[in-house]
């Protein structure tokens, strides 16, 4: 927010907790975007393969 008032490009004052939040956000992006991309991975795949692939299993 600094550099919106100010101009200047600094740190934040607590680089620790600021990357802490970023590594748990991040996290949190992460496993969200592996069980949807695992979801629609799975319901395209039966798609593809009819509904005796299913049966198959």
């Amino acid at each position: 927010m600094s550099l919106v008032l100010t101009g200047q490009v600094r740190l934040p004052s607590d680089l620790a907790g600021f990357l802490a939040y970023q590594g748990i956000v991040s996290l949190g992006w992460a496993i969200g975007f592996l069980w949807l991309h695992e979801r629609i991975a799975l319901r395209l795949r039966q798609r593809r393969l009819g509904s005796g692939a299913t049966a198959a299993r």
